[in-house]
């Protein structure tokens, strides 16, 4: 898996998404990012990503395999 689909309801778009290591290290950095996304550069493991909206974030995991 090496696209990373993001669906938001609503009209808001997000600013900004970061996609953080366990840890909480940034991998990828993206300043207004498309619906698809390419992880390709990311190893399998499990990750956060948080999504930044004008007014506030969401962060979800994702395990990359």
């Amino acid at each position: 898996m090496d696209e990373l689909n993001i669906r938001i309801n609503g009209e808001e778009q997000p600013s900004k998404i970061v996609i953080m290591d366990i840890v909480g290290r940034p991998k990828m950095k993206l300043d207004n990012p498309t619906d698809v996304i390419n992880i390709s550069q990311v190893s399998a493991g499990i990750y956060f990503i948080d999504i930044k909206f004008a007014n506030r974030s969401e962060r979800y995991r994702i395990i990359k395999k």
